[in-house]
């Protein structure tokens, strides 16, 4: 697969049309660190609380500079030239939007793994890229590498960044007892006599520059190659998505720093607009309220499980500065929406991408209240919708695909190292493989995936996200999918999974409720499942393929199982 995305680069024609209309640039994003660091050499870059101790540590885009600059020097000093592959799993932590930034700096390709991901997967990513290094959160990950052995040959340096007091000494786990890995402090961010400013060497804007691999919800990964200029192209979206000016302003984000969605909102998006990004190794909704307040954070970037749990906590606004919620990641249920815009008194907005696609759609600050529930919105002005018939769905039913700057350069299958996509073979269109419909003010209403779909008796496509909003407003269902159940007579049938809130609901009491809701009796589930929780990604979205196992349905046997 390495040799495959050293060859790559975007159609010239599309490439030519980008950077005529904006999109695109010359410039990166070193050239941009460089840029404000020195001229807001003081303005706050990042605000990072860490869990063990309760530090926090604030950088301004100054010290951030300086810090990513001897990451860049110690990646060269390891070997790693412009064009190789760098991977890390790390918490989310300074010292990680750090390494990102260093990365870019030593042109290297940089590959972010989930923190959390099973250490067979992290092997899997490392041996699909041919990475020669991988920055991990502790030793016994790194330990875990060593073990791979003959699998890794490309792999010849692991770093441990552990756990470290304010003074920099270890207070977790020694890199000396992990079998020859690198301290990451030492070997990335120890002062040289002078630090020496080396000229950085980043990738130019249109090269390979980052592949993260998709969430897999419904099957194994895939890798997804961006360039800078993608990545741009979706930073600056983001910007219309937030509604903030384009300097300044305070974000609050809990979307991991090792998911693409972390990477654009807390690294690369303050180097474009300037803001200033805060943001937790560990989910604590008390010292989140705390750093908000204190802060002045007048937005907030997270996704509907986190939501609710901050909102579980401060069913009041957690910051008087706070101005807009953005959500994303998955579907928001309309009673979430509901109680956040009316007990924070803040304005919530849908924002709707794909690791594939960068940003493409949000709802806007004239929505009405509510409408994020029941929309995804429209698309930026950078992005190009096309809707076709989805086949077996309801009239009115479209699949969705989208075409701009921030489409990806690939589609990789990392098992075989081939390109599954390219622009070059559909003229640039993506298909997503969402259903949507039409949200009667010129946006569009996502209704479900293809991959996700659930037949009905009849043999027609159920409206999923539909059903699964009106399941989760039952009294006794805190959470709640739709999945696909195997029936002797029709092949398929709808099986609600639920989270039940105190006492379990019957199917047929289900069923009532949702006729009572004008739910149409083909839409509803015919099986009903419970379980303690849903299992979720590290994005918060529900494992669906790993649902399934679990709760494998005999064909034909309808009814309520536990």
């Amino acid at each position: 697969m390495r040799d495959v995305v050293a060859r790559l680069r975007p159609p010239q024609a599309a490439a030519r049309r980008y950077r005529a209309q904006g999109w695109w640039r010359e410039e990166t994003f070193a050239d941009d660190l460089r840029t404000v660091a020195a001229e807001e050499p003081d303005r706050t870059a990042l605000v990072s609380r860490r869990h063990l101790d309760g530090s926090v540590v604030t950088l301004t885009f100054r010290e951030l500079g300086r810090a990513a600059r001897r990451v860049s020097r110690g990646l060269r000093t390891l070997g790693v030239r412009p064009g190789q592959v760098v991977a890390y799993q790390l918490p989310d932590r300074w010292e990680t939007v750090a390494f990102v930034l260093g990365c870019i700096e030593a042109g290297a390709v940089t590959v972010p793994v989930l923190d959390g991901e099973s250490p067979a997967e992290l092997e899997r990513v490392l041996e699909a890229t041919g990475a020669s290094v991988c920055a991990v959160g502790d030793a016994g990950a790194a330990r875990a590498l060593a073990r791979c052995g003959g699998r890794l040959p490309s792999l010849a340096h692991r770093i441990v960044l552990g756990a470290r007091d304010g003074d920099g000494r270890t207070d977790g786990p020694a890199a000396g007892g992990d079998g020859g890995a690198l301290d990451f402090h030492h070997a990335l961010l120890a002062a040289t006599p002078g630090d020496r400013e080396d000229p950085p060497t980043p990738l130019p804007p249109d090269a390979p520059a980052l592949i993260a691999f998709t969430s897999g919800t419904t099957g194994r990964a895939k890798g997804v190659l961006h360039s800078g200029n993608t990545l741009y192209a979706a930073v600056t979206g983001a910007r219309d998505c937030a509604s903030r000016e384009p300097a300044g302003g305070v974000v609050a984000t809990t979307a991991p720093l090792s998911n693409l969605v972390g990477v654009r909102h807390a690294v690369l998006e303050p180097l474009v607009h300037r803001s200033t990004t805060v943001f937790l190794d560990s989910w604590d909704p008390a010292a989140l309220v705390e750093l908000a307040a204190q802060h002045r954070v007048d937005c907030l970037l997270t996704r509907p499980a986190d939501l609710r749990r901050l909102l579980h906590h401060s069913p009041g606004r957690p910051a008087a500065s706070l101005e807009t919620v953005v959500c994303t990641g998955s579907p928001l249920p309309a009673d979430l929406v509901e109680a956040v815009e009316r007990g924070w008194g803040v304005r919530v907005r849908n924002a709707w991408g794909m690791t594939e696609t960068g940003g493409a759609l949000s709802t806007a600050p004239d929505d009405p209240d509510g409408w994020a529930a029941r929309s995804v919105g429209r698309p930026w002005p950078s992005v190009e919708v096309r809707l076709r018939e989805a086949g077996e769905a309801e009239p009115g039913t479209s699949q969705l695909a989208v075409r701009g700057p921030g489409v990806c350069l690939a589609v990789l299958d990392p098992a075989r190292g081939q390109v599954t996509w390219c622009p070059d073979d559909t003229d640039g269109w993506f298909d997503t493989g969402d259903l949507v419909r039409d949200d009667g003010r010129g946006g569009l209403r996502l209704v479900g995936r293809r991959s996700e779909r659930v037949l009905s008796a009849a043999g027609f496509m159920v409206p999923v996200v539909d059903v699964e909003n009106v399941l989760r407003e039952h009294p006794d269902i805190d959470d709640a999918v739709l999945v696909g159940c195997p029936d002797a007579a029709h092949g398929e049938v709808p099986r609600a999974v639920v989270v039940a809130q105190g006492r379990a609901p019957s199917l047929e009491n289900v069923r009532d409720f949702l006729s009572g809701r004008q739910v149409p009796d083909w839409h509803q589930p015919l099986c009903l499942g419970t379980v303690p929780r849903l299992p979720r990604n590290g994005m918060g979205k529900v494992a669906r393929n790993r649902l399934r196992e679990a709760l494998s349905c005999p064909a034909g046997a309808h009814g309520t199982a536990h």
